[in-house]
């Protein structure tokens, strides 16, 4: 199927994509994102802003020049030890350290206001201590497991476990390549981040639960006994559901576009910058995520009834699997709507079924 009738095909929304068949190539890709992901977080690390690991930190604005390295030797001139520099967009620079004294935050202030040519009252300088960092680390991981134990018990409820099961699995899956990419471009993480996270982490559910609603809903419609795979269910839910969820994540997508690129990079809105980054990559990720979460499903569901279903489908064929069915759907048709003696409903139009049964609850 080329890409083009694909494309026709979705804005139709008549797609008849094999996304079971898919299953291992989707299930490659999202091991191979998490394992670069975390081989990223070993090896370069987070970088925690200061409400996490306390310290100060020097914010200036319209500076006439931002090289890295001069900040740089301009702050250790100051006194500072190992400083972090951050360029913020064209005309904007951080410089992070471990706490110091309010008499040397001003030294600091007043050597970086001398490079940057700005005022001295335009430098921001933030003073965080470790106790206000620990409390706030806390409060961020409480706040996600908290997050985590909600939609446990949501979709075990609503739905059952192994569906929590792949959610779960396609919500770390979204949540690593965030942490990744935040690790390799060195984006700073603040407390806006961690909404961020948790923001994206919803958005993320959603497409998940809309596709484990739609499949439920066809698995309800077959019953287990069918000689329906869940293969055959997987695919024909996904692709009820895929021209609505790219509607959706095209237009939650379109905003936080703008807000990043343009307000952050080209109007230098700084301070959205860490919150924006992490919506972009979330949304982005979860916009596939519920293919993600969908194989992890089907893997756990074949090891119920359905599996001997598919074996069935695959012992007889496609063909005779579906003269099969329909012989199975008569028959199920005859023994529960058939009274003694009442002559056989086989070969009516189900209009005509319809109007004999009406008769016999009458009697």
């Amino acid at each position: 199927m080329s890409i083009r009738k694909t494309i026709s095909d979705i804005y139709r929304d008549d797609t008849h994509i094999d996304f079971a068949g898919m299953t291992n190539r989707l299930l490659v890709i999202a091991g191979t994102i998490v394992i670069v992901s975390l081989v990223a977080l070993g090896v370069r690390h987070l970088n925690l802003g200061i409400d996490f690991t306390g310290g100060t930190a020097w914010t200036v604005t319209g500076a006439k020049q931002t090289s890295t390295a001069d900040v740089r030797a301009v702050a250790e001139g100051a006194g500072l030890e190992a400083p972090q520099v951050t360029i913020l967009g064209q005309d904007g620079i951080r410089v992070r350290s471990s706490r110091v004294e309010t008499a040397q935050q001003a030294v600091v202030a007043e050597a970086l206001a001398e490079y940057a040519d700005v005022p001295v009252e335009d430098i921001s300088v933030s003073d965080v201590g470790p106790t206000w960092g620990d409390e706030v680390t806390k409060q961020s991981r409480n706040a996600f497991i908290a997050f985590l134990i909600a939609v446990g018990i949501y979709i075990t409820f609503r739905f059952e476990s192994k569906m929590a099961i792949a959610a779960f699995a396609s919500l770390g899956h979204d949540l690593a390549l965030t942490l990744g990419v935040y690790a390799v471009g060195q984006f700073e993480v603040s407390p806006a981040t961690i909404v961020a996270i948790l923001t994206i982490l919803g958005y993320s559910l959603y497409d998940t639960v809309v596709v484990f609603d739609k499949i439920r809903t066809e698995e309800s419609e077959v019953g287990a006994s069918s000689r329906t795979t869940y293969d055959t269910l997987v695919n024909i839910s996904l692709n009820k559901v895929l021209l609505r969820s790219l509607n959706t994540s095209i237009t939650s997508l379109l905003p936080v576009i703008s807000m990043l690129f343009i307000g952050s990079f080209l109007m230098g809105a700084v301070a959205i910058r860490d919150f924006g980054i992490a919506l972009f990559v979330g949304m982005l990720a979860g916009t596939y995520s519920s293919l993600m979460a969908t194989p992890v499903l089907d893997w756990l569901k074949n090891r119920e009834p359905w599996q001997e279903a598919a074996k069935r489908a695959d012992e007889v064929g496609p063909s005779q699997a579906k003269s099969a069915a329909d012989t199975t759907e008569r028959s199920s048709v005859s023994s529960h709507g058939a009274v003694p003696g009442a002559p056989a409903t086989r070969g009516l139009t189900k209009k005509q079924k319809a109007q004999k049964a009406q008769k016999r609850n009458e009697r």
